[in-house]
């Protein structure tokens, strides 16, 4: 979502490429109030109950920020606050979780073994949506893949896009 939120706040909601910026201040401040807000949770409720939940919650709620967004009833505004929301979860469950999953300590191959599946399972399924919705890009300029942020700009100044 980071990498492609100023695309879609220009994009579907027209928010000036010199504003979208103050987009991306709220968003940082929920990455660093996850693990501040509920770090201490972690060690009073326990790392794995918290980032089950925090990756659970945070799933859900960007599934429901897609489907509100499909529908067309957000705002720039409102999407990049249900955005904080997802990422204040999803922060603080990455933020504890290098801590846990120390498969290799319990020197049991089938612990490994199971860090390494589902790896595999998740990068299996990333190249399949990749297959399919993925945008083919070979040997063509970004400019030829994406319109430029700054288009609407040369446009307005009247040079050509």
């Amino acid at each position: 979502m980071f990498f492609t939120q100023a695309l879609v706040l220009s994009t579907f909601f027209g928010v000036a490429d010199d504003l979208v910026p103050l987009y991306i201040i709220p968003f940082a401040l929920g990455n660093l109030l996850g693990p501040l807000l509920l770090g201490r949770l972690f060690d009073s409720v326990g790392r794995r109950p918290m980032i089950t939940l925090c990756y659970v919650l945070s799933g859900g709620l960007l599934i429901g920020t897609g489907l509100l967004f499909n529908a067309q009833v957000l705002s720039a505004t409102t999407l990049t606050a249900c955005w904080v929301v997802v990422f204040l979860f999803a922060s603080a469950g990455a933020s504890a979780a290098y801590l846990t999953g120390k498969l290799v300590e319990t020197e049991k191959e089938i612990n490994v073994f199971y860090g390494y599946l589902i790896g595999a399972v998740l990068m299996i399924a990333a190249g399949i949506a990749e297959w399919f919705i993925g945008v083919e890009a070979a040997g063509k300029s970004l400019e030829d893949v994406a319109r430029p942020l700054t288009a609407d700009e040369a446009e307005g100044a009247g040079a050509p896009a």
